[in-house]
């Protein structure tokens, strides 16, 4: 809804304002609010790079940065870049699949799904879950991008995400053991420390 996506809904209540436009004003403005769903929609035939590519070529400046040549170097240093920033450059030449075509991993077709999405150079962006597939590190990074991102080109940024604690303590001393010594782990939730008081040696 607010991405201004109200196909699909029987009736809408109320009114939804983005800025001072209606929704039916920001209808000619869809270029400019972009949105990444929790689930991927590609073409499965397509590598990533040709997914990439394509996407560049539909949202290009009006004016080229200073110290680009044409349009294609522009277009090829800005693949290279949103490739480079979720770290799967060395999939490039890979299809990008889907359950029925073998391509990337789940995991690497959410980052297309992302770079895709940062591709459009929009001024409303909405994520919709979008690190689910994601491992923690890979999330962090993401995220603190989209934070700088905001913060440095004056974006609006709207977020949903849905995460699991992960960070683990082990207690001190039995790091060099784990995990084949019985001891005490500390997992880190944000309301408190939840001890576990015995793990057996693993098997």
């Amino acid at each position: 809804m607010l991405g201004n996506r109200r196909s699909g809904y029987s009736s809408i209540e109320g009114d939804v304002w983005h800025g001072s436009m209606t929704h039916e004003e920001a209808e000619y403005y869809r270029g400019q609010i972009a949105m990444n769903t929790e689930e991927e929609i590609f073409y499965p035939a397509l590598t990533v790079g040709q997914t990439i590519d394509f996407a560049t070529r539909l949202k290009a400046p009006q004016h080229l940065p200073d110290g680009t040549a044409d349009w294609s170097e522009y277009r090829r240093q800005t693949n290279d870049f949103l490739l480079d920033s979720m770290d799967i450059t060395h999939t490039k030449a890979t299809k990008v699949g889907d359950a029925f075509v073998r391509g990337v991993s789940g995991g690497e077709r959410k980052r297309v799904s992302i770079i895709e999405t940062l591709a459009t150079r929009a001024s409303v962006f909405c994520w919709d879950n979008s690190t689910r597939g994601l491992d923690a590190s890979t999330a962090l990074e993401y995220t603190k991008a989209i934070r700088s991102m905001t913060d440095e080109f004056g974006l609006a940024s709207i977020v949903t995400l849905v995460t699991v604690p992960t960070e683990r303590q082990i207690s001190p001393g039995f790091e060099a053991t784990y995990p084949s010594l019985r001891f005490r782990l500390i997992i880190n939730l944000p309301s408190r420390p939840y001890k576990c008081p015995r793990l057996h040696e693993a098997v």
